[in-house]
C-alpha cells in the first residue's frame, strides 16, 4: 500500500509536487491515496484575483472616432490601438510606427463600468494597447495645434 501511494504522488502530473499520504488516525479510517489539491472532490470557489483577472481579458467595446466616423468593434486587452484600427477601417495616420515622431497620437477616453465620466489620455497608437479593466473604450484623433501641428513639431 505504502508503494502506491508514493507511486501515486510521484505520478501526479501537477506543477509542484504533492505531499505524502496521511497516517490513519485512531477512530478514523485509513486515508487511500495522495493528497493533492487538485484531485480533491470539493468545489473550488474562484478567488477574487482570478475572477478580476477573468474580467481584464474579457472583450472590450473600443469606438473610434477617426476622420468623421464612427466605428466599434470588441477588442482583447493588450491588442495594438493602431493595429486595431486598421482592421476596423478606421485608419490612423502613421509615421515611423516606433513611437518616436508622434504622427500617430490618439485620445483615449477609458469609461469604468457603472460611471459616466471617462478618463482620458494620449497615447501613440502604434505602441499603445488596449488597457485591460475598462467598461468600453474611445479612440479620438487629436485636434490639430495651430502652432506645433499634429506630431509636436514646428512644420
Amino acid at each position: 500500500m505504502a508503494l502506491q501511494t508514493a507511486q501515486a504522488a510521484t505520478n501526479c502530473k501537477h506543477w509542484r509536487p504533492c505531499s505524502p499520504p496521511r497516517r490513519p488516525r485512531l477512530g478514523r479510517a485509513a486515508h487511500s491515496g495522495h493528497r493533492c489539491p487538485q484531485a480533491s472532490a470539493e468545489p473550488q470557489q474562484a478567488a477574487p484575483a482570478a475572477q478580476a483577472a477573468a474580467a481584464d481579458r474579457a472583450a472590450v467595446p473600443v469606438t473610434f472616432l477617426v476622420g468623421g466616423d464612427e466605428i466599434t468593434v470588441q477588442a482583447q486587452p493588450g491588442q495594438n490601438i493602431w493595429e486595431l484600427s486598421n482592421e476596423a477601417g478606421a485608419y490612423i495616420t502613421l509615421g515611423c510606427s516606433q513611437g518616436s515622431c508622434g504622427v500617430c497620437e490618439v485620445e483615449v477616453w477609458k469609461y469604468s463600468s457603472g460611471s459616466s465620466t471617462a478618463s482620458t489620455g494620449v497615447v501613440r497608437a502604434c505602441i499603445a494597447g488596449v488597457p485591460p479593466g475598462y467598461e468600453r473604450l474611445e479612440v479620438r484623433e487629436v485636434p490639430e495645434d495651430d502652432i506645433w501641428g499634429v506630431d509636436g513639431y514646428d512644420t
